[in-house]
């Protein structure tokens, strides 16, 4: 080859720049001619499989990587700039004698340009609905564990009580010992074993069938999924990890995981979800369907939009994909991203699963209570209780993984998942606070204690009780516990809503402390200016720092976690 050969220029690029341009072969240079065809799949060399050069090979548009390789990113984006460029010139060059000759390129290159958008467009609502139908049957598999509704068998409590006072005097929501007869004359002890008894055996079906689909039909449906995600966005190519099988079990299977009470949570299974989602809708996009390291900076977006839903979060979400699991992530993605998270948050808005007008339970409003500088080493106490508890959780699942991987548990899944479910929904029916789901439980921890409102606030009897706060300990520390055995079951399971209810208990419980210090000294009730330390002191706010804590410390994410809670929070 002569020195001003295109391919030569092509060669030079490639070798000398690892993320090159086409600018050395764009028209006008006299190589695009050339080149193009080997990009575009021209059909004049249909014949030819690739472009093979000394040093780097080119491959044609039908690449297909199979699965535990790494896709080509050079060629990838090579591909993209040429197509683009090719249909550039066919808009421009075309004469307009005939109206339609000369309409059709254009309206070839606004369709190309505009995939992108629409794309997004189709995974945020996607992303929206899937959210919401999670949230519905997840919120009726945890209630049916406890009772049904009178009148409507289907429906979910918050449903079936939302005419109803309070939640919790609803006398809509049947018991099952009530259904059977046996708390006519009142709430006794046979009662209370036959409640036992259902709660336990409908958590077991429920395990029971989730693990069956995983490890029968999906084994890429366990687990959050957010690990392998950021592998596929590195560009190592797992092909059953985003398809619609994955989608469609794991989907079905996550609602009846979480009704279960184990430790988990479906935030994390919802990253996976959306990015499966955003998967498959590539493939009705031209543009995304034959470009693979396109298709992962939609796949990006994804994700972002998975964390939008899960905490109603949208900008914290595209931070997290930025910081947390994106490989290329550049500014075109980044506002896609974002638009998609927009789109999934007002698409499970309209549709409100919680008929709460929140996107998720937990999220709280605005408080007239703020924090004063004096409690800033109370903030940091529950910051480095936060830090070790997610320390000691990392250390010890990676150690109980070593044990499940060289052991007879990796050859029953299914019955692991059953024993540990069995000790967990034991263990939760005793106690109020691990009885309801974790969303739940930070719901009413979040919640500001206001004593004048009549009647009294559960949430204010809580933090006045020394029962409710050293069981609010106690939960802390079983909570984390059985974290550490949970993670890496065969179901699909996140950390995000157990590390968050396990920080909200130690939040709340070191916020009544620090609340009962400030009421019996003098001294530092003096920081108050003389109001009432109702007012002063704010434990929901402890709350919120140790469920960012305890998450942070488990996760490791900063930035992004910050953000999201003060989304959340308001």
């Amino acid at each position: 080859m002569s020195a001003g050969d295109p391919r030569e220029r092509l060669l030079s690029s490639a070798s000398s720049n690892a993320y090159f341009s086409l600018a050395d072969v764009v028209p006008g240079s006299g190589g695009y001619e050339e080149i193009a065809p080997y990009l575009l799949g021209d059909p004049a060399t249909k014949s030819a499989h690739s472009l093979h050069l000394p040093g780097v090979t080119i491959a044609t548009q039908d690449t297909v990587y199979q699965s535990f390789q790494t896709i080509d990113w050079l060629h990838d984006e090579a591909k993209e700039r040429a197509n683009f460029k090719h249909r550039e010139r066919e808009a421009a060059i075309e004469p307009w004698a005939c109206i339609w000759s000369s309409l059709k390129p254009k309206l070839s290159l606004l369709w190309y340009k505009s995939q992108g958008w629409l794309c997004a467009l189709v995974i945020g609502i996607s992303c929206g609905l899937c959210a919401a139908f999670i949230d519905v049957l997840a919120a009726f598999f945890s209630d049916i564990r406890t009772g049904h509704c009178a009148y409507a068998f289907w429906t979910t409590r918050h449903a079936c009580c939302r005419i109803a006072e309070s939640m919790y005097g609803c006398d809509a929501w049947i018991p099952w010992s009530q259904s059977l007869g046996l708390s006519s004359d009142g709430y006794n002890t046979a009662s209370w074993i036959v409640d036992y008894f259902f709660y336990v055996a409908i958590c077991l079906v429920l395990a029971f069938v989730a693990a069956s689909l995983v490890v029968q039909f999906a084994p890429y449906a366990a687990g959050s999924g957010i690990s392998e995600i950021k592998t596929i966005l590195s560009g190592f190519v797992i092909r059953k990890q985003l398809g619609k099988w994955t989608l469609f079990i794991k989907t079905i299977c996550v609602p009846m995981t979480v009704a279960t009470g184990l430790a988990l949570g479906k935030e994390g299974p919802l990253v996976h979800l959306c990015a499966c989602l955003g998967n498959l809708m590539c493939y009705f996009f031209p543009k995304y369907q034959k470009n693979a390291a396109r298709r992962r900076g939609m796949i990006s977006a994804a994700a972002s939009a998975g964390v939008s839903v899960a905490f109603g979060a949208p900008i914290g979400g595209v931070l997290f994909a930025l910081e947390e699991i994106a490989y290329y992530f550049p500014s075109k993605v980044l506002w896609r991203g974002f638009f998609t998270s927009l789109v999934a948050a007002a698409t499970l808005s309209v549709l409100d699963p919680f008929h709460t007008g929140k996107l998720v339970l937990f999220q709280t409003s605005a408080r007239t209570v703020t924090w004063g500088w004096y409690e800033m080493p109370g903030f940091a106490v529950v910051g480095g209780i936060g830090g070790i508890a997610g320390a000691l959780f990392i250390r010890y699942n990676v150690q109980w993984c070593a044990v499940r991987k060289h052991t007879a548990l990796k050859k029953w899944p299914v019955v692991e998942v059953l024993v540990l479910t069995a000790v967990t929904a034991i263990a939760n029916f005793l106690c109020f606070f691990t009885r309801i789901d974790g969303l739940d439980l930070m719901a009413l921890l979040f919640e500001h204690c206001d004593p004048s409102l009549v009647p009294t606030p559960e949430v204010c009897v809580i933090d006045r009780s020394k029962v409710a706060v050293a069981s609010l300990a106690v939960v802390f520390a079983t909570k984390v516990a059985l974290m550490v055995f949970t993670s890496g079951i065969k179901v699909p399971a996140g950390v995000f809503v157990p590390s968050m209810a396990a920080g909200a208990c130690l939040g709340r419980a070191y916020g009544a402390l620090v609340a009962r210090a400030f009421e019996s000294s003098s001294f530092l009730a003096s920081f108050c200016g003389g109001g009432a330390v109702d007012m002063c002191i704010d434990p929901s706010i402890y709350a919120v720092c140790g469920a960012a804590a305890v998450l942070c410390g488990v996760t490791r994410m900063t930035i992004c976690l910050v953000v999201i809670m003060f989304e959340i929070t308001g």
